[in-house]
């Protein structure tokens, strides 16, 4: 979840309609939470995508969801890019091209 703009996504039927760049860093100890309440449910349902994970963080998904392991947060996938909102800030330079 690392978008450079704001967007409004689908209707999901809550309050929130606009999805933001800090949205992340804002809401992570809940989405957290949301998380572990479900997590000990992963190795036990159907994963399709599984076979794209390592060996290594497939069983560190069974740690997790067996309660022998600490869940990472969430907040551990916001990427702040500094040189991505360098590029976007308008230059201070004056055009000299004639």
């Amino acid at each position: 979840l690392n978008i450079p703009t704001p967007f409004r996504g689908i209707d999901e039927g809550t309050r929130r309609k606009i999805v933001y760049p800090n949205d992340l860093i804002k809401y992570y100890k809940i989405w957290d939470k949301k998380l572990l309440k479900v997590f000990n449910r992963i190795p036990h349902l159907h994963q399709p995508l599984q076979e794209l994970l390592t060996e290594e963080m497939w069983n560190e998904i069974v740690a997790v969801s067996k309660g022998h392991q600490e869940m990472k947060s969430i907040l551990n996938n916001y990427y702040n890019d500094e040189s991505r909102t360098e590029e976007r800030k308008p230059s201070k330079e004056k055009n000299t091209a004639v």
